[in-house]
């Protein structure tokens, strides 16, 4: 997303490898914490990282064992970077580790 706000030129956008040092630790605990991390420009600087993140429903591992019970495979669709997916099916065991594309 692009804009202006006071004639400063501002994005969010997906990280990508030219951070500050402080921005790619930030980077690494959003990544290590399952969130999605996006970085805030200011005039082409990168100035901030947000986390953005889900919180699983309480009912969701029960569901996703129920669904297998009925003969379902489910399967976590995801459009975030690789590394929230993963720690997403970890923790719901929706998927064999091996069924990350």
């Amino acid at each position: 997303m692009r804009g202006l706000v006071d004639d400063r030129r501002v994005e969010v956008l997906a990280p990508d490898d030219a951070l500050p040092t402080e921005l790619a630790e930030a980077l690494a605990a959003a990544e290590t914490a399952a969130h999605t991390p996006v970085v805030v420009r200011v005039d082409g600087v990168a100035q901030a990282l947000i986390a953005v993140g889900d919180v699983l429903r309480p009912g969701s591992r029960r569901a996703v064992h129920r669904l297998r019970r009925l003969g379902v495979r489910p399967v976590l669709a995801t459009g975030d970077r690789g590394s929230p997916a993963p720690l997403r099916n970890a923790s719901l065991n929706a998927l064999p580790t091996d069924g990350w594309r």
